[in-house]
C-alpha cells in the first residue's frame, strides 16, 4: 500500500467518484438501449398490430353497413329513396376502402398480403352482383332481386367478409405473438440489470474499501501521535514516506514535536537565568525606593516655589485684560466718529449734488426764457406787419367809399388788435428781462454755496481720514494688548502645568515607592513561580 500513499486523498476520491459517475454512465447507456428497444417494440406492435386491427375492424362494419342497406334498397318502393341509400352505400364502401388502404401501408407479414389478395379478388364480384340486384329492384323486380340476393350477393359478401374477419384474427395473433416476445426482452433485460447492478456494486464496495482504509489506517497512527504528545512523550518517531495529506500531517507532527522539545528545553533554561535575576530584581527594587523618598522630598519644595509664580502671572495678565478693554473702547469710539465722519460727508456731498442740479435746472430755465424773448420779438414783429396791412386795408377801403366801410371797420379792428400784441410782447419782453437777471443772481450764488460746501465736503474728509489713522492706532494697540494677554495666559498655562507636572513627579515618586515594594514582593513570587515551571516542564519525557 506504500505506492497509495503517494497519492493525495483527495485524488483518490476524485478518481473513485469518477469510476463511479463513469459505471453509472454506462449502466445508464445500457439501460438507455434496453428502453429503446422496448420502445421500438411498443411502437411496432401499435403501429402493425393494434391499429391494423382497428382499422380493418372498421372496415369490416363498414363492409356490413354496405350489404346491410342492400336489404333496405331492395324493400323500398320509392326510386328516390333507393337512390339515397345507393349514395349511403357508396360512401360506406369509400370509408371501407380508405381503411384498407391505410393498413396497406404498414408493415405486413406474407399471410397478411395473402389475405388482402383474397378480399381484393372477392369484393369485385360481390359489387357486381350488388348492381344486378339493385337494377333489378330498380325496376320494381322484387322477386329477381331477391333471387339475385340468394344467389350470388349473399354468398360472395360472406367470402369477402370472412377474408376480412381473417385479416383481423391474424393481426390480433401477432399481436399476441409481440407481447409475449416482448415480455421475453423485459425479462432479459431485468436480468442484465441485475447483474451490472451487482458488479456496480462489488467494484463501488471493493474501491471505497480500498480508499477508506488507505485514510483510516495513517489516521489510527495520527491520533496515537497525539495522544503520546498528549501524555508529554515528546520522542522522535520515524515519520512514514509518501505524498499524500494525512503524510504531510504526520511530517508536520514531527516537526511539531521537535520545536516543542527544543521549547521546553529553552523554558528549562530561561526558568534558571529568571530565578538569578529575580533576586538581582529585589535588590534593585530596594535601591529605587530608597531614590524615590529622596525624589519626593526635592519635588515638595519645587512646587511651592511654583505656586507664588503662578500667582503673580495670575495678577499680571488680569492687568492686561483691563488694559486690553480700554483700548478696545478707545478703538471701538474711534470707528464710531469715522462712520459719523463719513455720513456727514454723505450728506454734504448730496447737498452738493442737489446744487448742482438745481444750477443746471436754472441754468435751463435761463436758456428757456431767452428762447421765449426771441418768440416774442418775432411775434412783435407779426404785429408791426399785421398793423402796416391793416393801415394799407384801411387806405383802400376809404378809396372804396361806401363799398368799402364793412372792411374798413374790420381792418379798424385787426389794426387795434396788432396794437394791444405789441404792447403785450413789449411787457413780455420786460418781464424776460426781470427773469433772466434774477436766474444769473441765483446760480452766482448757487456756485458759492457749491464752493462752501465743496469746502465742507474736503474737511469732513480730512477728518474721517484722522478718525480711520486714530482707529488703525486703536486696533494696533488692541492687538499688542491681546498678544500680550495671550502671552501671559500662556506663561500662566506653563505655569500650571509646571505644577501639575512638579505635582505628578511627587505623586509619581511615592507611587515608586509603592511599586517597588510591589516589585520585591512580586520578585519573590516570581521565584516561587520558577520553582513551579520547573516542576511542570519535568513531565515531558525528552529522550
Amino acid at each position: 500500500m506504500n505506492w497509495v500513499r503517494s497519492i493525495s486523498i483527495k485524488l483518490r476520491l476524485t478518481l473513485l467518484l469518477v469510476a463511479l459517475l463513469a459505471t453509472m454512465f454506462v449502466m445508464g447507456l445500457s439501460h438507455k438501449q434496453s428502453a429503446d428497444t422496448i420502445n421500438v417494440m411498443l411502437n411496432n406492435m401499435y403501429l402493425n398490430q393494434l391499429v391494423p386491427i382497428t382499422d380493418v375492424a372498421n372496415a369490416n362494419m363498414q363492409a356490413i353497413y354496405h350489404h346491410r342497406e342492400l336489404f333496405n334498397y331492395v324493400i323500398e318502393a320509392k326510386q328516390s329513396e333507393m337512390d339515397r341509400i345507393a349514395g349511403v352505400m357508396d360512401k360506406y364502401e369509400t370509408q371501407m376502402m380508405a381503411l384498407l388502404n391505410k393498413y396497406r401501408v404498414t408493415e405486413l407479414t406474407p399471410d397478411e398480403t395473402r389475405l388482402l389478395a383474397d378480399f381484393d379478388r372477392q369484393w369485385p364480384p360481390y359489387k357486381a352482383a350488388a348492381k344486378k340486384m339493385m337494377d333489378a329492384s330498380y325496376r320494381n323486380d322484387n322477386e329477381a332481386a331477391m333471387q339475385l340476393m340468394k344467389s350470388e350477393v349473399t354468398p360472395t359478401f360472406q367470402q369477402a367478409d370472412a377474408t376480412l374477419s381473417a385479416i383481423v384474427n391474424k393481426n390480433v395473433d401477432l399481436g399476441k405473438k409481440a407481447y409475449d416476445d416482448s415480455d421475453v426482452v423485459v425479462a432479459q433485460l431485468g436480468q442484465e440489470f441485475v447483474i451490472t447492478m451487482g458488479l456496480v456494486l462489488v467494484i463501488a464496495a471493493i474501491s471505497g474499501a480500498l480508499v477508506i482504509r488507505s485514510i483510516l489506517a495513517p489516521l489510527d497512527q495520527t491520533v496515537t501521535d497525539l495522544s503520546h504528545i498528549a501524555r508529554g512523550n515528546l520522542v522522535d518517531t520515524i515519520p512514514p514516506s509518501g505524498n499524500d495529506e494525512l503524510t504531510k500531517l504526520q511530517h508536520s507532527m514531527a516537526s511539531t514535536r521537535k520545536s516543542l522539545k527544543e521549547t521546553i528545553n529553552t523554558v528549562l533554561h530561561i526558568s534558571e537565568e529568571l530565578g538569578s535575576s529575580a533576586a538581582q530584581l529585589s535588590s534593585a527594587a530596594q535601591q529605587v525606593m530608597t531614590s524615590s523618598e529622596m525624589q519626593a522630598q526635592a519635588t515638595a519644595c519645587s512646587a511651592a516655589s511654583i505656586e507664588e509664580m503662578s500667582t503673580s502671572i495670575a495678577q499680571l495678565s488680569d492687568s492686561a485684560n483691563s488694559a486690553n478693554e480700554q483700548a478696545m473702547t478707545s478703538g471701538n469710539l474711534a470707528q464710531q466718529g469715522e462712520h459719523q465722519v463719513e455720513g456727514v460727508s454723505r450728506e454734504v456731498r448730496a447737498v452738493t449734488d442737489a446744487i448742482n442740479q438745481s444750477t443746471t435746472q436754472i441754468r435751463q430755465l435761463a436758456d428757456d426764457v431767452t428762447k421765449v424773448g426771441q418768440i416774442t420779438v418775432m411775434i412783435k414783429g407779426v404785429a408791426d406787419q399785421t398793423n402796416l396791412l391793416a393801415l394799407n386795408a384801411a387806405i383802400e377801403a376809404a378809396r372804396a367809399g361806401d363799398m368799402g366801410r364793412g372792411f374798413a371797420v374790420v381792418a379798424d379792428e385787426v389794426r387795434q388788435l396788432a396794437e394791444r400784441t405789441t404792447k403785450a410782447t413789449q411787457e413780455i419782453d420786460s418781464m424776460i428781462s426781470s427773469v433772466q437777471s434774477k436766474a444769473m443772481e441765483t446760480v452766482s450764488t448757487m456756485d458759492k454755496y457749491v464752493q462752501s460746501i465743496e469746502n465742507v465736503r474736503l474737511n469732513t474728509a480730512q477728518a474721517s481720514d484722522l478718525m480711520a489713522k486714530v482707529d488703525q492706532s486703536s486696533q494696533a494697540v488692541v492687538g499688542l494688548m491681546g498678544e500680550i494677554n495671550v502671552m501671559l495666559h500662556e506663561q500662566s498655562s506653563a505655569s500650571q502645568l509646571i505644577a501639575q507636572s512638579v505635582e505628578e513627579v511627587n505623586n509619581m515618586s511615592q507611587e515608586n515607592v509603592s511599586a517597588s515594594e510591589c516589585v520585591n514582593g512580586e520578585a519573590v513570587h516570581l521565584t516561587q513561580i520558577v520553582g513551579e515551571l520547573k516542576k511542570s516542564v519535568s513531565i515531558f519525557k525528552l529522550s
